[in-house]
C-alpha cells in the first residue's frame, strides 16, 4: 500500500488516488440512495521511515516496532490525512484506528504485509497521543477506535489495559473474531464503558461453511 508521507517531511496525497476514487462514488452512491454510510480511517503500519526496522511490515524481531518518541509524529501522520480528506474532499471518518492486529508476533520485517505490533501495555499511549492530535487540529468530529486485535479474548485484555485519558478518546471497540471465545464478554465490557462495538473482520478463517 502506498503511503501519503513517502519520506520525512514530504507528502503526497495522489498516492491513493484510486482506492479515494472508489471512496467517492461509494459516498456519492450512498446519497443517491438516502442512506447513511459509516467510514473509518486505519492504518496497518506506521510509515517505513518512522519505525525501527525501517520496514512496514514488522520489526527485525517480533516485538513493537515503533519507538515511542515517534509516537508524536505517528500521530502527525494519521490527523494530517484526516484532515485532508475533510478540508479537500468533504470526507469526514467517523472514526480513526491507528492499529490493527496490534498485539501479535507476525509482524515481522521482510514479511509480505505491512503490519506493526504495538503490545496491550503501549497501545495507551499511542491512543492517548493521537487523540490530542485530533483535538489540536479540531477534528472534533472524528473519534478513536481500537484495538482491531485478532483474537476477540485478547481485545478484551487490551482495552482493559487502557488509561482513563484513552478511554476518553475512544467511541468505539474494535475487534476481529479469527479466534477467541468471550463474545457476551466483549459486549458486556463494551456496554459498561457505553462505547460502541464492532466487529470489523470475521472468522475464523477455517470456517467450514
Amino acid at each position: 500500500m502506498p503511503g501519503y508521507q513517502p519520506s520525512e517531511g514530504v507528502w503526497d496525497f495522489d498516492a491513493d488516488r484510486y482506492q479515494r476514487q472508489v471512496l467517492q462514488r461509494i459516498i456519492e452512491r450512498s446519497d443517491e440512495m438516502g442512506r447513511d454510510i459509516t467510514l473509518e480511517a486505519f492504518s496497518n503500519s506506521p510509515p517505513y521511515w518512522m519505525t525501527r526496522s525501517g520496514c512496514a511490515s514488522g520489526a527485525s524481531s517480533a516485538g513493537n516496532n515503533l519507538p515511542e518518541q515517534n509516537y508524536a509524529a505517528f500521530a502527525d501522520y494519521l490527523t494530517e490525512v484526516v484532515k485532508h480528506y475533510r478540508d479537500n474532499y468533504n470526507i469526514v471518518f467517523n472514526t480513526l484506528n491507528p492499529l490493527n492486529e496490534p498485539n501479535s508476533s507476525w509482524w515481522t520485517e521482510g514479511n509480505t504485509q505491512e503490519g506493526c505490533t504495538f503490545w496491550s501495555e503501549t497501545q495507551s499511549k499511542l491512543l492517548e497521543v493521537v487523540g490530542a492530535s485530533l483535538d489540536e487540529k479540531g477534528l472534533l468530529d472524528t473519534t478513536l477506535s481500537a484495538p482491531d486485535e485478532n483474537s476477540i479474548d485478547t481485545t478484551i485484555e487490551s482495552v482493559g489495559m487502557y488509561s482513563n485519558s484513552a478511554l476518553a478518546y475512544l467511541s468505539q471497540i474494535n475487534t476481529h473474531s479469527y479466534s477467541g471465545s468471550k463474545r457476551a464478554n466483549l459486549r458486556e465490557l463494551a456496554k459498561s464503558l457505553n462505547k460502541k462495538l464492532w466487529q470489523s473482520e470475521s472468522g475464523p478463517l477455517s470456517w467450514p461453511g
